[in-house]
């Protein structure tokens, strides 16, 4: 499991009934989660209402990585789908988990690295040439 803890902590888990928002649209709060179980869906509103699903994370799945990094609204929200279970991470507990857990950092990389390479795949099947 990603989170697992060097030291004994309360259970970083919580549980989410369906459509429950995890994390708003909009948040410029600096966490990012795992699913534990159950699933959530990445989405986003407009202005006006409309709504696009983006995805849907079961478990083992992560959100948010970027946001550890930087503080700026999440152009989308993570809503639960069913019943969830889903850890959240701010950035000063990832520093300090990434310190005591180096092979965290390898696995958050490699992931990030697979998002890219799916997202310049879906692009080039688009017909726009990635670099």
């Amino acid at each position: 499991m990603m989170f697992r803890r060097s030291q004994p902590s309360a259970d970083p888990f919580r549980d989410y009934d369906n459509g429950r928002i995890i994390v708003p649209q909009g948040s410029d709060r600096q966490v990012m989660g795992l699913v534990g179980a159950g699933q959530v869906e990445v989405f986003r509103k407009t202005p006006d209402g409309d709504e696009t699903v983006f995805g849907v994370l079961s478990k083992g799945d992560t959100f948010g990585a970027y946001s550890l990094f930087e503080a700026v609204p999440r152009p989308t929200g993570i809503r639960a789908l069913g019943r969830a279970r889903v850890a959240l991470m701010d950035n000063r507990e990832f520093i300090r988990y990434v310190h005591d857990n180096p092979e965290l950092a390898f696995r958050m990389l490699t992931a990030l690295s697979r998002r890219l390479q799916s997202l310049a795949t879906d692009l080039r099947r688009g017909g726009q040439e990635v670099p």
